[in-house]
């Protein structure tokens, strides 16, 4: 569990380590909701409409999430049920509700997926699970919020604008929208000039560049090497050696391997040091 760890604040255990474990228990840590066995789509619709409290409205989200086979139409008719109750219900079940919208996919809910993410006063629970709904459902126009996500300093766990614009920068591929993929590219290119200020602009640079390697964007190699000689942050230096690894094509095997290898002996520098 996590307090007994935290619990340890010893001057030999690490104070980056203990920044990591607050940063995943404050953004992955949730109630734990329960499947409602047998329950009918019929059935949870009918419940949603009139069920206020927070417990079994997460339960009902849930289960919702996990029915498989639902047609288009009952995934737009539940999506907008959702949407319509959602300013209503608990703020403790609205982050339950945007999962359920994610597992869904319903293109209708795109717009008020992207209001959520850009909203200054909703939970970054609830904005999160916007940025990660909005790349279930896939469309490009979401493209423009997201990396508006993205370049807000002050907007809580921008690595997660970074996933989601990976997975549109695939689908942007397979769609041949180059117009489209190269707006993801300039993104990440100036995501990538912010100096790493604290931790949290680490999580975002190291995913930033992840991302770069996952897309095999062309161009940013150079700016990479700069950032993981440079930065002693452990994971912009873990996640651009990373990305350079999925870079490493022909012309650049040599550059590429050379500055990786530089990479990996000063993060091991840097794990000695903590």
């Amino acid at each position: 569990s996590v307090a007994p760890l935290l619990s340890r604040t010893t001057s030999r255990f690490p104070e980056r380590l203990l920044v990591d474990i607050r940063r995943l228990e404050s953004k992955y840590a949730q109630e734990v909701p329960r499947e409602i066995v047998g329950l009918t789509l019929p059935e949870a619709r009918e419940r949603l409409e009139s069920e206020v409290t927070a417990v079994v409205l997460i339960d009902l989200y849930h289960t919702i999430g996990l029915m498989a086979g639902i047609g288009h139409e009952e995934r737009r008719e539940v999506g907008e049920l959702v949407v319509s109750r959602y300013q209503a219900i608990q703020v403790d079940a609205r982050q339950y509700a945007i999962r359920c919208l994610s597992a869904l996919a319903a293109p209708e809910t795109r717009e008020f997926l992207e209001n959520v993410a850009l909203d200054r006063t909703a939970g970054a629970n609830e904005r999160v699970f916007a940025l990660a709904a909005l790349a279930s459902i896939g469309d490009l126009r979401s493209v423009d919020p997201v990396i508006k996500y993205l370049r807000e300093p002050e907007f809580p766990w921008r690595d997660s604008a970074s996933w989601s614009l990976q997975t549109l920068g695939h689908k942007a591929l397979a769609a041949g929208r180059g117009d489209v993929f190269e707006k993801i590219r300039d993104a990440y290119a100036f995501a990538m000039q912010e100096p790493v200020s604290d931790p949290e602009v680490g999580y975002t640079l190291g995913n930033v560049m992840y991302s770069i390697g996952r897309l095999n964007i062309q161009g940013l190699t150079q700016e990479i090497i700069d950032l993981v000689e440079s930065s002693p942050d452990a994971y912009v230096r873990e996640d651009g050696t990373h990305a350079l690894g999925q870079l490493g094509g022909d012309g650049q095997q040599g550059t590429a391997g050379a500055a990786t290898r530089r990479a990996r002996t000063a993060s091991l520098g840097a794990t000695h040091e903590t």
